[in-house]
C-alpha cells in the first residue's frame, strides 16, 4: 500500500510541475530521482520533498533549457519518437552531472517588500474595526521594531522595505520608500478604485522595486502588506475574479463585529453590482484594487521574469497572485504559498491556483508574516538537497564538505 500511494504522489508531482507549472519532463525526473537516492526512506520527508523539489526546478530551468537548446536537437516529425527519448534520456544523464552543481550553489538571500495603501471605501465608510489612519501607525510600529513582522524577520536576520504605495497619513517616523499614488484609493462602492494612470504606474512601482531587490543581490521576494481595510478590496476582486456572491467572499478582517460585517458585505455586494462580469483581471484591478494590491501584482510577474524565488502570504496577497496568475501564468513557477489565512475566502483563492500552503495556523495579521514563518521551512528544505549523504549503486556515499 505505501509503495502505491509513493507511486500516485510522485505521479502526483509530475503532472503538476509540468502541466500546471511548466517544467521539463526530464528536468523533473532528475531532480525526483536525486531526492529519492537520498539517505533516508522514501517520502519520508513529506511536503519538504516537495519544497526541495520546487527549489532545484526553479534554479535549474533556465540551465537546463540551453544546455538542451545548445545540443542541437533537430527533430521533426518522422523522427520516431524512441529515438527522441532515447536522446533526451542521454541528454538528461549528461545534466544529472550539471545539476549537482547547481544544486550546490543555490543560496536564498530573501528581503521583505511590505506595500502599505489606504482604502476609500474605509476612509468613507469605516468597514475595519479602525479608522485610516492607524495603516501609518502600523507602519511606524515596523520602523521602530515592534510588529509582528519585525520580531520574526529578527531571529531570522531578514531585511525589511516598507513602502508608501498610497496611504492616506504620511508622516512617518523613519525611512519608507516613497511609491505613493495618492492618500488612498477611491470608495469602490461609488466609483472605480483606481485610475487608469494610477495603475499604470502602480504596475511601473511594481517593477521598480523588484529591479532595485535584484541590483542589490536578494533572490529571494517575501511579500507583505499593511492597509485597513484591505480585505474588502481583496473580497470583491476574488468575487469578480472567480464569480463568488459577497456573501461568500467577506470575511471579517480585522476581526469586525456582525453589525461591521453586514455593513462590509453589502456595500461590496452594492459595489460589485456597479460593474459587469465579464471584467478583464486589470478592469478587477482598477475597479476595486488598492494601491498597495497593484504594485504587489507587479512586483510578482517582475520577479518572475527576474526569476526569483516568491513567498506569498496570506488572502490579500493571493489575491494579487492569481490576478498576476491571470496576466501571466507563467508566474506560477515562482511561487510558494506560505498559509492559509483565517479569512474564510481564502481557500477558494488558493483551489484556484491549485496551492497547497505550506502552513495553516489560523493567521490574519498580515505584514507578511505567514510568508517570514514559512521560510525556514524553505531554507530546511533545501539544506537537506543540499547536505545529506546519498546512495550511489546501491553504497551510501558521505558528502565531503
Amino acid at each position: 500500500m505505501f509503495k502505491f500511494l509513493l507511486y500516485l504522489h510522485i505521479m502526483h508531482n509530475l503532472e503538476y510541475y509540468t502541466n500546471h507549472l511548466h517544467y521539463p519532463l526530464e528536468l523533473v525526473n532528475l531532480v525526483i530521482s536525486k531526492i529519492n537516492n537520498l539517505a533516508k526512506p522514501l517520502g519520508s520527508l513529506g511536503k519538504l520533498e516537495d519544497i526541495a523539489l520546487h527549489l532545484a526546478l526553479l534554479f535549474a530551468k533556465d540551465e537546463f533549457t540551453s544546455f538542451t537548446s545548445k545540443s542541437n536537437l533537430d527533430f521533426n516529425l518522422k523522427t520516431s519518437q524512441d529515438i527522441q527519448k532515447s536522446y533526451l534520456d542521454k541528454l538528461s544523464k549528461e545534466f544529472a552531472h550539471k545539476l549537482e552543481k547547481i544544486i550546490q550553489s543555490i543560496e536564498l538571500k530573501p528581503k521583505v517588500l511590505l506595500f502599505c495603501g489606504d482604502h476609500g471605501i474605509n476612509i468613507n465608510q469605516q468597514i475595519s474595526t479602525v479608522p485610516s489612519n492607524l495603516t501609518t501607525a502600523l507602519m511606524n510600529n515596523v520602523l521602530l521594531g515592534g510588529a509582528g513582522v519585525n520580531a520574526f524577520c529578527k531571529i531570522q536576520n531578514i531585511p525589511i522595505e516598507i513602502i508608501d504605495a498610497g496611504v492616506l497619513d504620511k508622516n512617518f517616523v523613519g525611512e519608507v520608500t516613497n511609491y505613493s499614488l495618492g492618500n488612498g484609493t477611491k470608495d469602490f462602492s461609488i466609483t472605480d478604485a483606481l485610475s487608469k494612470q494610477e495603475l499604470q504606474l502602480a504596475f511601473k512601482y511594481g517593477e521598480d522595486a523588484v529591479h532595485k531587490l535584484q541590483s542589490m543581490g536578494f533572490n529571494t521576494l517575501i511579500l507583505g502588506e499593511i492597509g485597513i481595510g484591505n480585505t474588502a478590496s481583496a473580497s470583491a476582486m476574488l468575487s469578480k475574479l472567480l464569480n463568488i456572491s459577497a456573501e461568500n467572499s467577506v470575511g471579517r478582517g480585522s476581526g469586525i463585529d456582525d453589525k461591521t460585517l453586514l455593513l462590509k458585505t453589502n456595500l461590496i455586494a452594492k459595489a460589485l453590482a456597479r460593474t459587469n462580469n465579464n471584467l478583464s483581471p486589470m478592469e478587477i484591478l482598477k475597479s476595486y484594487g488598492g494601491f498597495e494590491i497593484a504594485q504587489i501584482t507587479s512586483a510578482i510577474i517582475a520577479a518572475s521574469k527576474a526569476n526569483m524565488c516568491i513567498i506569498i502570504d496570506g488572502f490579500m496577497v493571493t489575491v494579487a497572485a492569481l490576478v498576476a496568475y491571470y496576466l501571466d501564468n507563467n508566474i506560477i513557477d515562482n511561487l510558494f504559498f506560505s498559509h492559509q489565512s483565517n479569512e474564510k475566502a481564502h481557500i477558494e483563492l488558493l483551489k484556484a491556483l491549485k496551492a497547497e500552503t505550506l502552513l495553516n495556523l489560523d493567521l490574519r495579521l498580515g505584514e507578511g508574516t505567514g510568508a517570514i514563518l514559512a521560510y525556514p521551512l524553505i531554507k530546511s528544505a533545501l539544506s537537506f538537497l543540499q547536505n545529506m549523504s546519498e546512495f550511489k549503486n546501491g553504497t551510501l556515499v558521505q558528502r565531503t564538505n
